[in-house]
Parts: C-alpha cells; sequence; structure tokens
C-alpha cells in the first residue's frame, strides 16, 4: 500500500538529479531542482506512512470490536456454563435411564422366546418314537438338533404287514423348520393309517401334495 506515491516520489528525485547534472553540464539552461525533488520524495514517504498508519488504525479498532464481542461471549459462556453443565447431565441420566429400561425390556424378551425355545423343543422331541421297536429287529436311535430346534426327523412305525422306518430332514433350523417336521409325521401316519399296504413311492407322493397344500 502507498508503494505508487513512492515510487512517484522517487520518479521526482531522480529527474530533479539529472536535471542539475545537466545543467552543472551547461547541457540545459534551467534552474537546480534537486531540493524540490527531495521535498517531493519526503512528501511521498510521509503520505506512505499515514496511509499505513491508518491502515493499521483501522485494523486495531476492528480487533477492539473483535475483542470486546469474544469478551462478551466468553462472559456469557462462563455465566451459563453451570446451567448447561446441569441440563446436559439430567439429558445423560435421562438416555441412559431410557437404555436400561430397553435392557430389561429386551432381557424379558430374551427369556420369553428362550421360553418358547424349549417348549418347541419338548414338543418336537416327544413326537419321536420313545421306545421304536419292529418285529425281528434292535432298534437304537437318538437324534441331536444342531439348534434348540431343527428339522431333523425319524420314525419306527410298525403296520400290520410291516413295518416303516422313516428318516428326513426339513431344509433349514429354527422353529420353521420345526413345523414342517411335525407337519411330515402327521400327513405320514395319517396316510399310513388310509392307505392299504402303500409303496414307498406313493406314500411319498402323498406326503409331498399334502406338505405342499398347507
Amino acid at each position: 500500500d502507498g508503494a505508487w506515491a513512492l515510487g512517484a516520489g522517487l520518479a521526482v528525485l531522480v529527474g530533479a538529479a539529472f536535471n542539475d547534472m545537466f545543467v552543472l553540464m551547461e547541457l540545459v539552461d534551467s534552474v537546480i531542482l534537486t531540493p524540490w525533488g527531495i521535498l517531493a520524495f519526503v512528501f511521498s514517504q510521509s503520505y506512505m506512512l499515514i496511509q499505513r498508519s491508518a491502515q493499521n488504525l483501522r485494523e486495531v479498532q476492528k480487533l477492539s470490536v473483535d475483542l470486546e464481542a469474544a469478551n462478551v461471549e466468553l462472559t456469557d459462556l462462563n455465566l451459563n456454563l453451570e446451567k448447561k453443565v446441569a441440563t446436559r447431565t439430567e439429558e445423560l441420566r435421562e438416555t441412559l435411564d431410557e437404555k436400561e429400561q430397553v435392557n430389561q425390556e429386551l432381557v424379558k424378551t430374551r427369556d420369553a422366546l428362550w421360553g418358547e425355545m424349549k417348549l418347541a423343543k419338548r414338543i418336537q422331541t416327544a413326537v419321536l418314537p420313545k421306545e421304536p421297536s419292529l418285529p425281528e429287529y434292535e432298534i437304537s436311535a437318538y437324534m441331536e438338533p444342531a439348534d434348540e430346534v431343527g428339522g431333523d426327523y425319524y420314525d419306527i412305525i410298525p403296520t400290520r404287514d410291516s413295518g416303516w422306518v422313516a428318516i428326513g430332514d426339513v431344509s433349514g433350523h429354527g422353529v420353521p423348520a420345526g413345523l414342517v417336521m411335525m407337519m411330515v409325521q402327521t400327513a405320514i401316519l395319517t396316510l399310513l393309517k388310509e392307505l392299504e399296504n402303500p409303496s414307498p413311492a406313493k406314500l411319498l407322493a402323498s406326503v409331498n401334495r399334502a406338505v405342499y397344500q398347507n
């Protein structure tokens, strides 16, 4: 800032110096201008310093206003800090209470589901043959589901003319697979009572239709 004034003063000073050299060398007929060139140079420097001082003053005033605003804001923060901390603490306490309630509800839901799963497992194991037997055979069977409830299935079904050994595995695990397994077992037992000495192919086709319709 102000470089143009300094350059103009310097140009005047240099011009005056050249003029005086030419006068002393008697190349031109003029007057000595160096004092006026020095005066112009000093004036240009003074103008530049005044401009810079004015700009610095404006910046100081702006910084003073900003500092005063910051002091006011800081004072307000200090006055309200305790209130804000208390409010935030209360909000956190309420949030923790809500989370505790949710955790308690989740525990209750988990316990209820676990009880239902145990009940479903008992139902599934109850439909399995307790003492499987067929004439002229020694039978031993054991089932361990992958989950609490699964789709594994076996049954030993004696009939008048022969006996049936049914073994199956429903795709998937859990309650849905267990329900399908019970549906299949019921269909097999019902069809063996209704059909007279069916072939395995006929029995499987009939079970497939019954399960598919359900």
